[in-house]
């Protein structure tokens, strides 16, 4: 399956563009000192992808074991996955602060692929959830137009 990938060379110019105040500092540079490889012995910088988009999943770290597959299938077209632990808190029904040790799970892709893969990332996420037995699973979407947090329920 091949994802069409957009070389960075062809991403640095639309990037500046809309963003002005990065003009600042890129103009002590030629634009193309930073788009045309160089001279010497360094990776083949057409072979560098910008993945402008994500998905990361909140998941209890002590259920991730149980939710390993669900992640394995709903990050696959993204190509993979990386994971990190981190420590989650909220505020229960109660007004008082709950914390658990999670596991942050990340999968980029371009945006394309997250926008069509989106409708079964979430149904996924649902039945994660459930089959992990959360009464909610967290999701975040990062897309060129910005980040959201979704809290899927699961009851």
């Amino acid at each position: 399956m091949s994802h069409n990938l957009e070389p960075i060379k062809d991403i640095i110019p639309r990037i500046l563009s809309h963003n002005p105040e990065l003009n600042a500092l890129i103009q002590h540079f030629q634009l193309n000192d930073i788009t045309t490889p160089p001279q010497l012995p360094t990776p083949n910088l057409s072979q560098i992808y910008v993945l402008d988009s994500r998905v990361t999943w909140h998941i209890p770290d002590k259920k991730f074991k149980r939710a390993k597959n669900h992640i394995l299938q709903m990050s696959k077209p993204c190509r993979g996955f990386n994971s990190i632990n981190s420590l989650g808190g909220w505020v229960n029904d109660e007004d008082k602060w709950e914390l658990e040790k999670i596991r942050l799970v990340t999968s980029f892709a371009p945006f394309p692929v997250i926008r069509q893969h989106l409708l079964n990332i979430l149904l996924g996420s649902y039945q994660m959830g459930k089959a992990i037995q959360e009464s909610a699973i967290g999701l975040e979407i990062g897309i060129p137009d910005g980040v959201w947090m979704l809290i899927i329920s699961t009851r």
